[in-house]
């Protein structure tokens, strides 16, 4: 997990809602709202520069605006003691991925063996996505789209998932070659997730027009299930729309969750 990366983004959600609490305040009635029980009822009273006005039914709505500028109060508090805790703590921390270590070592040392991995149940994710792999060779001639990477795929979807994923420095592979049960499988994307710590296997459904290439699809994906996968636990599969492309927030808002963690 990118400790970091999630700091900076809570600091930047808590401003956010700091500064939506402050306005909400700034727009609420004059006046606080103290409360007591009489009866088992709870009764209201508007307290503005000292004097107590006491609040009946028909000032329902004005209750309602006084409970919510209360809340805000008392977020701003939770805010403004938050955002110092954090931001102090997000000076002093490091990342502690294998890279950033290296970083801070001696130029000279740039191959280290896999154990300086291991020990931290990683892998050497960069280094395993560049090495040379079995690639399918299934129907070359559906290769048609290339990636930022230098992949030649067979859909415009499986090209915005392995771009998006280049974008933010995810390492992939592209149709690898595995072997189960006597069979050759190749995944459309494999992919290292350092925030799990484990490969997911992204399949992209683009003709979702044809049954037929439906069919095939889900008993790939039984394959995939007696071989161990489990749907959103290592395997994601998502669908083309009708216009046969799809939405590339889905695309990014998926690779935040399993990826980034965030």
């Amino acid at each position: 997990m990118d400790i970091i990366r999630f700091i900076k983004r809570e600091i930047a959600a808590e401003k956010k809602f700091l500064s939506v609490a402050n306005s909400e305040i700034k727009k609420s009635p004059k006046g606080n709202l103290a409360a007591y029980m009489k009866n088992g009822r709870p009764y209201y009273v508007n307290v503005i520069g000292g004097e107590k006005k006491y609040l009946k039914k028909i000032d329902q709505s004005v209750i309602d605006e006084l409970k919510a500028k209360r809340y805000c109060q008392e977020a701003v508090k939770v805010y403004k003691n938050n955002i110092p805790v954090l931001e102090k703590a997000l000076k002093k921390l490091r990342p502690y991925t294998p890279e950033d270590v290296l970083r801070g070592m001696p130029k000279g040392m740039v191959d280290f063996p896999e154990e300086c991995y291991k020990h931290m149940d990683l892998i050497d994710a960069r280094r395993w996505a560049e090495e040379p792999y079995k690639k399918s060779k299934k129907h070359p001639e559906h290769l048609i789209h290339m990636t930022k990477k230098g992949d030649w795929v067979r859909s415009k979807g499986e090209a915005n998932i392995c771009d998006t994923l280049y974008y933010y420095g995810i390492p992939y592979r592209y149709e690898p070659v595995y072997c189960a049960y006597g069979y050759e499988y190749a995944p459309d994307i494999v992919v290292y997730s350092q925030y799990f710590q484990k490969f997911f296997y992204w399949e992209h459904v683009g003709k979702t027009n044809d049954p037929g290439y439906l069919a095939n699809n889900f008993n790939k994906y039984r394959d995939y299930v007696k071989m161990g996968l489990k749907p959103w636990d290592n395997l994601i599969v998502t669908y083309d729309g009708e216009d046969m492309g799809m939405d590339m927030r889905i695309i990014d808002n998926l690779i935040h969750l399993w990826f980034l963690g965030e």
